[in-house]
């Protein structure tokens, strides 16, 4: 349910990209993000315009399927699994050659 909303806020905000006013501008940049489908994992992929906005680009699938943190992160099981268990799992390379 996350994913969903994350994405969506992405793309919502995606809709008033410089080309879509009429204003034809190269993104100077891209945004990488993973959608942990269990199904079907992929690397999403947004062109990032020099005032922040962002266009959906493309998607990769990466063979693998995502997964779902559940229970705790330690020993007490009132703790919440960690949501950023998988923070910095899309690293760029120095020459920006590998995802």
């Amino acid at each position: 349910m996350h994913k969903n909303l994350l994405i969506s806020l992405i793309l919502a905000g995606s809709l008033a990209t410089p080309a879509l006013a009429g204003t034809p501008v190269a993104p100077v940049g891209a945004v990488y993000a993973m959608t942990n489908d269990t199904d079907a994992n992929a690397v999403l992929v947004f062109d990032r315009y020099a005032d922040g906005h962002l266009a959906y680009s493309n998607s990769y699938r990466t063979g693998g399927q995502g997964g779902l943190a559940v229970g705790p992160v330690d020993n007490d099981p009132g703790d919440p699994a960690d949501p950023l268990g998988s923070e910095n799992s899309l690293i760029l390379d120095q020459d920006k050659s590998w995802l």
